[in-house]
């Protein structure tokens, strides 16, 4: 379980990695962009009064050239200088307005590299062996994964304590073979799977098998 939740926050900050500094460079540019634009429509509203009082003899040409001088002068001003990257790569400039890509890539590439892990580690074991023992309890439980869970009890020397060797069972067919069991010795096939969540089994060993000992 720790190693499960060790891998998801690692790959949760391998997304931030990747998909913050888009964020943050297009956070950086946003003002300039805004600036010029709102620069550049007091421009034409100013223009469009011009051409409106020329055309009304309200301004000779001479006027109407030198207004427009001045008003061109003011916009070079206060235009805001935009940054080289986005002055020469246009493609660069329409992708930074789009965040919600870089935040779909953030919340994808975990979830896809969390779900991969989870396949390959529920299908892959990190060992695999057989216990003997008299079957001690056995209950399907879980708040929303509901797994079989159960025990043996293992006693090698008479007069020895039990070990308990608990276990998970996902196959129904195997649950219902070791139900019939209860009380009775059983040797039971296992796998060990390692770093996953408890919605998989309460244990790391899964058995797969089930066979009564003879008397």
């Amino acid at each position: 379980m720790t190693i499960f939740w060790i891998l998801a926050a690692g790959l949760a900050v391998l997304a931030l990695v990747f998909a913050l500094p888009p964020l943050l460079r297009r956070a950086e540019g946003a003002p300039d962009l805004d600036r010029n634009a709102l620069n550049l429509d007091v421009f034409r509203q100013q223009l469009a009064e011009l051409d409106g009082d020329l055309a009304l003899g309200k301004l000779d040409q001479d006027q109407y050239e030198a207004a427009r001088r001045d008003l061109e002068r003011e916009l070079v001003h206060d235009l805001e200088p935009v940054g080289p990257d986005k002055a020469q790569h246009p493609a660069q400039t329409k992708a930074g307005n789009k965040p919600w890509a870089a935040l779909i890539l953030a919340l994808a590439i975990p979830a896809a590299a969390v779900a991969l892990y989870l396949v390959v580690a529920s299908r892959w074991s990190y060992s695999s062996g057989e216990r003997a023992g008299y079957v001690q309890k056995f209950s399907k439980k879980g708040w929303v994964c509901k797994t079989w869970e159960g025990e043996i009890a293992m006693a090698n020397l008479p007069g020895a304590m039990p070990e308990l060797f608990p276990f998970t069972v996902r196959d129904e067919a195997v649950a219902a073979q070791i139900n019939a069991q209860l009380g009775a010795r059983v040797v039971l096939s296992y796998e060990q799977h390692l770093g996953l969540p408890s919605c998989f089994g309460e244990t790391q060993y899964w058995v797969t098998n089930v066979r009564a000992v003879e008397k």
